[in-house]
């Protein structure tokens, strides 16, 4: 350690204050760009097709021959399955909503809150990291309500489940 109380090494970076900044920005960035390259090629292995091994259960019954639909039917509707959700959309845009207002209000409230400026920073990432458990669940509770109004068969008719 020298007088001034760093490293010798770091005595080339100048005297702290902007060289540092850089260099502590571009391995946040360079961090930050890694774990979305990582959370990416996961998710496209899982979402990935897996070659099906062996012959598929059937239970010793055999299979039914698949049944021609007449065009124009419902049925051969590409984007319509037998589990076609039509609220879909809105309860993923309302999710949506719900996670993004959410964090508008947590991270300005961490940040941009004069009585915070004393917290550490590394404190306040953290607790909005932990913040946002509870708002993916709190986004999945208003995405289930969105689909439980616009299908109110599901719930037998009940505004209360």
């Amino acid at each position: 350690m020298t007088a001034a109380g760093r490293a010798p090494m770091m005595r080339s970076l100048g005297q702290g204050g902007f060289v540092d900044r850089y260099v502590r920005l571009l391995f946040l960035a360079f961090f930050i760009a890694s774990v979305v390259w990582r959370v990416v090629k996961g998710l496209q292995a899982g979402a990935a097709a897996r070659p099906q091994r062996g012959i598929p259960a059937s239970g010793g019954t055999p299979v039914p021959p698949a049944v021609a639909v007449a065009p124009g039917s419902p049925a051969s509707d590409p984007l319509a399955g037998p589990d076609a959700d039509p609220a879909r959309l809105p309860a993923t845009a309302a999710a949506v909503a719900v996670w993004l207002a959410g964090n508008i209000l947590v991270w300005g409230a961490l940040f941009g809150l004069p009585q915070l400026t004393d917290v550490p920073e590394l404190w306040r990432l953290m607790a909005g990291v932990f913040a946002n458990f509870f708002l993916v669940q709190l986004a999945k509770a208003a995405a289930a309500g969105v689909r439980r109004r616009a299908n109110p068969a599901a719930t037998g008719g009940s505004p209360f489940l």
